[in-house]
């Protein structure tokens, strides 16, 4: 029976739920679908561990990094709880900047694994009670080396409209499945790379697969103009005469013996 990947989406609050998705429906090679027993699967980290301050590491409830599932995996992929009910954006900043890759690396990251910033993969948790929302987060550099890596996020809560969710579970299927060739490690960071379009901020409505209204007038445009605010464009041109003059008028014409 086809999965209805829309209700399933809707449901998903935590990362157990997600873990199963991952593993059923999206091709990951993950053993366990439950975070009850972590110690094989992932490693935890802690603000205070990642060097993150104290008011950033209020919003985070935890840090968890999955263990690699292929030793050719290029990818890091971490999973972040948050508090607050929207996705903190300068503490998702804060851990990017502890594991991605440094020109000078500290004595404190010496022994911990890091990876060049375009292959980390955050996968975020956030909101209020039942108001979870399940956020994908992509950051890649765009321009210059100077410039802050641009955050591009995919995710979805269970408020969510019904071409929004079919999108989603579209983008997570076709293009954050698990590769089927492995060792093609470019291959794979551009498949997963190329789910992450929409710069965080941007609004859902503007993704590519939202419905596309029909244009109409403005109300402005459709009122009837007075004929007083008309008469002025409305009125023809008129031109002016060359003047003319009366033969009576005219002086007569002399010879050149007059």
């Amino acid at each position: 029976m086809p999965t209805d990947h829309r209700a399933v989406l809707a449901k998903i609050k935590r990362f157990d739920q997600l873990i199963a998705y991952l593993r059923d429906e999206m091709g990951w090679p993950i053993a366990r679908d439950s975070f009850e027993d972590v110690d094989d699967l992932f490693y935890d980290f802690t603000a205070d561990e990642l060097g993150i301050d104290p008011k950033t590491a209020a919003k985070i409830e935890s840090i968890k990094r999955l263990r690699p599932l292929s030793p050719r995996q290029p990818w890091g992929i971490f999973f972040v709880k948050f508090e607050p009910k929207k996705l903190p954006v300068v503490a998702l900043r804060r851990i990017l900047s502890q594991v991605a890759l440094k020109k000078r690396a500290s004595a404190n990251s010496a022994e911990r694994t890091a990876w060049a910033a375009d292959d980390l993969l955050f996968i975020s948790n956030y909101g209020e009670g039942d108001e979870r929302t399940i956020t994908f987060a992509h950051f890649s550099q765009d321009g210059t080396k100077q410039d802050l890596p641009v955050l591009k996020v995919l995710g979805w809560n269970d408020g969510d409209t019904a071409l929004h969710l079919d999108g989603v579970a579209s983008e997570l299927t076709s293009k954050l499945g698990w590769p089927a060739e492995e060792g093609d490690v470019q291959a794979w960071r551009k498949q997963w790379g190329s789910a992450f379009t929409l710069r965080h901020g941007r609004g859902r409505s503007r993704r590519r697969w939202s419905t596309t209204s029909t244009p109409t007038a403005s109300p402005t445009c459709t009122r009837r103009p007075s004929p007083t605010a008309c008469s002025r464009r409305a009125s023809p041109i008129r031109r002016r005469r060359r003047p003319t003059t009366s033969p009576a008028t005219c002086a007569p014409i002399r010879s050149c013996g007059s």
